[in-house]
């Protein structure tokens, strides 16, 4: 989440990622948050391959995860799920998925 666009103090998600991506030949992967749909250009999840795991990128999760996280990480064979929104650090492991927020 990157604010509301109505607030001009507030930065696009286009600045956050080019600031991110400033210095850096990496890649970055974001999705929408809660507050972004219809503000932003961004996938509501992501799913890439990462040194061979399989990573699935979601921006609310829940635990036990919600239903339709857990089917896009069958889906995706996902290794493991990142995700934020609660801005609540936690890591555990669900159905051998690895959930890291």
């Amino acid at each position: 989440d990157v604010g509301d666009k109505n607030r001009k103090s507030c930065l696009s998600a286009e600045q956050v990622i080019a600031h991110l991506q400033r210095g850096t030949n990496k890649s970055i992967v974001a999705v929408s948050g809660n507050v972004d749909d219809g503000h932003v250009d961004l996938p509501h999840s992501v799913s890439l391959t990462i040194h061979g795991k399989n990573i699935l990128v979601e921006h609310i999760c829940g635990f036990p995860p919600k239903k339709e996280v857990e089917e896009r990480a069958i889906a995706s064979a996902a290794d493991i799920v990142v995700f934020g929104h609660s801005h609540v650090p936690g890591v555990w492991c669900h159905n051998n998925v690895l959930y890291v927020n």
